[in-house]
């Protein structure tokens, strides 16, 4: 028989995966187009700009799910 709270863990270890990749992703990659094509600081600060609404498209998914509306 498995743990419930198991299925908890991995919940929330998911979520912290998401929220980091979310945010460090598009950072890098506006990183390294700047360090390709030499366009400091303009990708990199577009990558910022996506994590940022990455987080906020999270954080609003995670508040539904909490909340029990789930998008209805």
């Amino acid at each position: 028989m498995k743990d419930p709270g198991n299925r908890q863990y991995i919940q929330y270890i998911s979520l912290g995966v998401e929220i980091a990749a979310g945010l460090s992703i598009p950072i890098l990659a506006g990183y390294w187009i700047d360090r390709r094509w030499d366009t400091m600081p303009w990708f990199t600060f577009l990558g910022i700009l996506i994590g940022i609404a990455t987080m906020l498209l999270i954080m609003i998914r995670v508040a539904r799910d909490v909340s029990g509306n789930k998008g209805e």
